[in-house]
């Protein structure tokens, strides 16, 4: 433990007034974000990570919070938020000032002579500086404390998993600048979370760190911390941190297609489109994809990269071709219904949390879904059309095979010309396509499909794939297998006007004794997209679609 300073007897101690209003946590709606790379940091929209809340916020490494307790109090003061922004989503910050405060000797001191002022950046690490600057003309005694804790809780216990049996918390090692936490998960893997401090604290605890500060008027006194997770080291000044990442994001919109019109909102809308994309982009080791959403599906998803890189090709093509070559490399290549695989099918969702490391969850690399796979032949031959590279779609040849070879045999397992699914693992996915929630594909009466279940947006996609891959392969050279796609495509669509169409609208799906859930869905609408509706039914179920029990607005 660090010795604490003297402090000078002279010294006035302040305290709030009786009425001042404290700091309220809010719900994780209104959290504020910032994420880079393999990093996202969640917490109130005042930027505090209470010490012991139920809400989820915190710092996360590969599905881990490494840091579930960051909370800066001022002994006394309890400072009134002016401001609080994560604008460009990897760094945040607070602008505070104390309300009016009364003395020890009686005096008082009017609102808005402390400014409190907090910068907070991701970059490979979590670097802090907090600014206090006393604008008063009298010398301010400031107490400040940095409450935290790091429980290595996996996103899943966070989402509401029990686990039976956790891993262990090993004891911290206090040091005279900061604190190390550490962990040892029940997959035998040790995680860290190390703090320091800059200057160091007056005063350190297993739970607390306490800084004594003394600032004269007119001057400003500085508190800057650092958390590094595992070992890895990042840069240790904000100010540089910020830079640098903002520079990595003005390449990535430097190198984007850019797209002016005349409509500012327009204009402003798309530009920050393109910089949540950024956001989102993951770039370690080999691979390199978009995660699919923060907080709770901040990892790598088939079906979800895919369809945002089939959406942002005319933009930034590098992102389908980086999503591919990323889901090629974890292409199924046996059968195991533990993870559903099979060979040629593309992935769902990959976990690294110690849950999914252990089996406790079965998303370490998890093969539930039906949809990743003929996606995945589409956006390829999608890129191929806005690209004409037809080296890389050589590259992709065998996994392009592969998946149309999973289409036609294990999608498509009774050979009636759809494919369907049915979970082979019983923790799997009950569905698995895009509605992929238990409930989600139901008959008209609200009851659940019996599985094997064909989902009708899913048919779409296989139809246009195999379309779109016919070009692929005439181009290679082979007119026979492009004949062939194309023979297949068409059969495809009149099987589908046959067993989907209802006379308004196409069906959500068959269930396993191919009876049709006529439910109307937007799954229907996604065949618009695939080009299988005639003009005929494409006009009705266009007009399905816009009916006020349908149509939000949106």
């Amino acid at each position: 433990m660090a010795e604490a300073h003297d402090r000078p007897s002279s010294l006035i101690r302040w305290r709030m007034l009786p009425d001042a209003e404290a700091r309220v946590i809010t719900h994780i709606r209104e959290a504020l974000i910032i994420r880079e790379k393999d990093l996202f940091l969640m917490t109130d929209s005042e930027g505090h990570v209470e010490v012991g809340n139920d809400s989820g916020f915190g710092l996360y490494h590969e599905d881990t919070r490494y840091l579930s307790g960051w909370e800066l109090t001022l002994v006394g003061v309890e400072p009134v938020v002016l401001l609080s922004t994560a604008e460009e989503a990897f760094w945040m910050e607070q602008v505070m000032t104390n309300p009016e405060l009364l003395a020890d000797t009686g005096e008082r001191l009017p609102s808005g002579q402390l400014q409190i002022r907090r910068h907070r950046v991701l970059d490979r690490s979590m670097v802090e500086t907090t600014r206090f600057t006393n604008y008063s003309s009298q010398e301010f005694d400031l107490t400040v404390q940095y409450g935290f804790a790091a429980d290595f809780a996996d996103i899943f216990e966070i989402r509401g998993l029990h686990r039976a049996t956790p891993g262990t918390r090993l004891d911290s090692r206090t040091q005279a600048n900061g604190i190390v936490f550490r962990y040892r998960g029940v997959d035998d893997r040790r995680r860290q979370t190390r703090i320091r401090f800059r200057p160091d604290p007056d005063e350190i605890r297993s739970n607390l760190a306490e800084f004594r500060l003394t600032i004269p008027p007119r001057a400003s006194r500085e508190i800057a911390a650092s958390i590094t997770l595992d070992g890895i080291a990042g840069t240790s000044a904000v100010r540089r941190s910020i830079e640098h990442v903002r520079k990595s994001h003005r390449e990535w919109l430097r190198t984007s297609t850019e797209v002016v019109t005349g409509n500012e909102l327009f204009n402003s809308a798309f530009a920050r489109s393109m910089s949540d994309l950024r956001v989102l982009w993951m770039d370690r080791d080999d691979e390199r994809y978009l995660a699919a959403g923060v907080p709770w599906y901040d990892t790598l998803f088939g079906r979800d990269s895919l369809l945002a890189g089939y959406m942002t090709l005319p933009y930034r093509p590098a992102i389908t071709r980086d999503v591919l070559l990323t889901l090629a490399q974890s292409q199924g290549t046996i059968t195991d219904p533990i993870r559903e695989e099979d060979p040629g099918k593309i992935i769902h969702e990959r976990r690294d949390c110690e849950s999914a490391r252990t089996g406790e969850v079965v998303f370490s690399r998890y093969y539930g879904s039906v949809d990743s796979t003929p996606l995945f032949v589409l956006v390829a031959s999608e890129y191929y059309r806005w690209t004409g590279d037809l080296q890389f779609m050589a590259r992709l040849r065998p996994n392009i095979e592969a998946a149309l070879t999973w289409i036609d045999t294990y999608g498509d397992s009774d050979g009636d010309g759809f494919i369907e699914y049915m979970k082979m693992n019983p923790r799997g996915l009950d569905n698995q396509g895009w509605k992929d929630s238990w409930d989600g594909i139901v008959d008209v009466q609200g009851g659940y499909l019996a599985p094997p279940i064909a989902l009708v947006e899913v048919q779409g996609y296989v139809y246009a794939a195999k379309l779109a891959a016919a070009g692929i392969f005439e181009d290679f050279g082979d007119a026979e297998r492009a004949s062939c796609l194309r023979k297949e495509a068409a059969s495809l669509r009149t099987l589908i006007e046959d067993r989907f169409w209802t006379k308004s609208a196409y069906g959500l799906a068959l269930d396993g004794a191919k009876r049709l859930s006529t439910v109307v869905s937007s799954n229907a609408g996604q065949l618009l997209l695939s080009g299988v509706p005639c003009q005929a039914n494409a006009e009705q179920q266009i007009k399905r679609l816009l009916t006020d029990d349908m149509f939000s607005g949106w």
